[in-house]
């Protein structure tokens, strides 16, 4: 096998046996040595035994467990076992290594240092969780049940909600100033998941409407070795018959686009969006 195969072979090995683990093992260390010391609360169930830790001494790993063991319960009997199973082990693994690092003292930093790195390094891990089509439990499966039972409440409403429920609560508990820190490290852990569900590299998606289609889909294949799909397409306004190209291409294939638009056809119309997720091939 040639040398890109060993490395796709090698990438997918690693996405599909170790993304899952190293996800959760950065959740851990964000919680353990950025959130619990600063008691900052960023919603959930993590953020929910922050809060039971502070005020009757029961551990985190302990608090976890109890509170996330009747929703897997629950959830089993709703939802598709094979992925509570799932969902139920990298619970048991994100709990057993809570209790490993019970007594970790956390890294030394201020408010704003927990908030930012803690938020990062625990949404790094989130998205290599959700990458494996995976849940630790807390707010997302809680979320999920109230849907099962009440269909016209939609997920990202009620888990948004479970959130701010728990925010507030943080903020009856600790006070004004770590539930804003709390906000902080909320919006820190969604882009950093994202970055890791969906990159950095996103392509563009270009629509060119043309009088010339052929002839500019030719060029596009020929000189930028893309692709490209022709629609027949009618203005509304003039009712006139003209054609549509599509194409997916990499930004720094842009500027040799418009630069091919203005070549075969200077009375072209091109528009350019983002693509947030491509399936199937594309090289960038």
């Amino acid at each position: 096998m040639d040398k890109g195969g060993n490395m796709k072979e090698i990438y997918d090995f690693l996405q599909k046996y170790c993304s899952l683990p190293l996800g959760i093992v950065l959740m851990a260390f964000a919680l353990k040595g950025f959130f619990e010391p600063f008691n900052i609360v960023s919603g959930g169930v993590t953020g929910l035994a922050i809060i039971i830790e502070d005020i009757v001494g029961i551990p985190l790993w302990i608090s976890n467990l109890v509170i996330n063991l009747p929703l897997f319960v629950w959830a089993y009997l709703v939802f598709n076992r094979g992925f509570v199973i799932r969902a139920a082990g990298a619970e048991l693994f994100f709990t057993f290594l809570l209790y490993v690092i019970e007594d970790f003292k956390g890294v030394e930093s201020d408010f704003v240092t927990s908030a930012v790195f803690g938020g990062t390094i625990y949404g790094l891990g989130i998205g290599l969780v959700l990458r494996t089509g995976t849940t630790t439990g807390g707010t997302d499966l809680t979320a999920s049940i109230i849907n099962r039972l009440l269909p016209y409440i939609k997920i990202p409403a009620a888990m948004m909600v479970l959130d701010m429920a728990v925010i507030l609560t943080g903020f009856g508990v600790f006070g004004a100033v770590r539930a804003m820190y709390g906000i902080i490290a909320v919006a820190v852990m969604s882009k950093a998941s994202d970055f890791v569900l969906e990159g950095l590299n996103f392509a563009k998606a270009a629509f060119i409407i043309s009088d010339r289609g052929g002839e500019m889909g030719r060029a596009i294949t020929g000189e930028l070795d893309r692709g490209a799909t022709l629609i027949e397409a009618r203005g509304v306004y003039s009712g006139r018959e003209r054609q549509m190209i599509v194409v997916a291409a990499s930004r720094r294939q842009i500027p040799a686009l418009r630069a091919i638009c203005r070549r075969v056809d200077p009375g072209s119309f091109m528009f350019v969006t983002d693509i947030r997720e491509i399936i199937g091939k594309f090289r960038s």
